[in-house]
């Protein structure tokens, strides 16, 4: 604070200087020099969408070196403004990192921690995790997330990923015509809204002008996100990274299982389930690969071997229609492949199980 100076031996009026020594000491004051308070309060006023902000400052503004329309490309450094809206790039943007318990002690894994304000996370390259205290949830290229303030999290993004972290004070999204969601919340942005995202960020985050009209920019650029989250995809998708994160590979893996079992019959190709898995062929050998180590087509073969060993032990019916139920076109072909994955015959297969031996000499 600024203000006046006033010391202890000033003029004659004051208390002797044994009474005032007495006080000072009683209130745990000891400094030669006290400073009386400022007639305004320096700090600077912050507002949002909705409240009056002061006029702009009358200072000149310095251009920007680059020329008009170069790209704009991110930087290490956060675009801050004086609302406390900060934007950054992704790959800076690091919450909970490894901590020490002791000087010297091995550190221990980014731990979960709390955020005053809300946190909307954009990713146009790569893949990341944002770990709860109970969960991991991935967020992979092309989606976007919101993370409501008071939310226990940490990020530790890899290097190469690109995107950005918009911070954002939770009384900035008070009064939109869309309110931001009250929990977690991420997925695929609609089609329409996709190619505003990124212009929005960094229109938020280089938009330094104080002014209602700058108020009213805000209040638009952050409904037009909030109007995303609401409208944004969250199914499970897999990622684009080098490294597919097992909790999302693993219920793709099953889900192509379950429907490849309910429909072995319908000749259906690994490109089609995989597009109706909402995949592409690529994504869905690698989460196979990732959970099972296995390719889909592995898995389909073991599928079929699977149904075709249960009903040789199981029913009476003919080997030429259980090559039709497990999806063969025709009875040779699968008498090959049994008789190659098992050693035996449709035929020795289903005397073997219904002799009850095991076929062994």
């Amino acid at each position: 604070m600024t203000g006046k100076l006033r010391s202890r031996d000033q003029g004659n009026a004051s208390p002797p200087k044994d009474e005032v020594d007495e006080k000072l000491i009683g209130a745990a004051i000891n400094a030669d020099v006290i400073l009386e308070p400022s007639q305004t309060d320096p700090r600077p006023v912050r507002g949002y969408a909705g409240v009056a902000l002061p006029e702009p400052h009358d200072l000149p503004v310095i251009p920007s070196a680059e020329p008009a329309g170069a790209p704009q490309t991110p930087t290490s450094r956060p675009f801050a403004r004086s609302d406390g809206l900060r934007l950054m790039p992704l790959s800076g943007f690091i919450w909970g990192g490894a901590t020490q318990n002791r000087q010297g002690a091995r550190p221990i894994s980014a731990q979960p921690r709390v955020r005053g304000d809300h946190v909307i996370l954009l990713v146009t390259r790569g893949s990341a995790d944002i770990d709860f205290p109970r969960k991991r949830q991935p967020i992979g290229q092309g989606r976007i997330a919101f993370i409501p303030s008071g939310t226990a999290f940490s990020f530790q993004p890899p290097a190469d990923i690109d995107g950005w972290a918009l911070l954002l004070p939770p009384n900035l999204g008070i009064g939109l015509p869309v309110g931001f969601p009250l929990a977690f919340r991420q997925g695929t942005p609609h089609p329409a809204d996709e190619p505003l995202l990124e212009p929005a960020f960094q229109a938020l985050g280089q938009d330094r002008v104080l002014g209602p009209r700058a108020s009213s920019a805000t209040a638009l650029h952050l409904g037009l996100l909030a109007l995303a989250l609401t409208r944004a995809v969250d199914k499970p998708q897999v990622q684009d990274g080098d490294h597919l994160q097992s909790l999302v590979a693993r219920p793709l893996t099953e889900s192509f299982l379950e429907l490849a079992a309910n429909h072995l019959a319908d000749g259906r190709t690994i490109a089609d389930m995989a597009l109706e898995l909402g995949c592409t062929q690529a994504q869905l050998d690698r989460a196979c690969h990732d959970s099972r180590g296995r390719t889909p087509l592995e898995l389909l073969y073991s599928l079929r071997l699977e149904r075709a060993a249960q009903l040789l032990r199981d029913t009476d019916m003919p080997i030429h229609a259980i090559a039709q139920e497990i999806g063969y076109s025709g009875i040779g072909h699968f008498m090959r492949v049994f008789t190659a994955a098992t050693g035996r015959t449709p035929e020795a297969f289903r005397a073997m199980a219904w002799s009850g031996t095991d076929g062994s000499d």
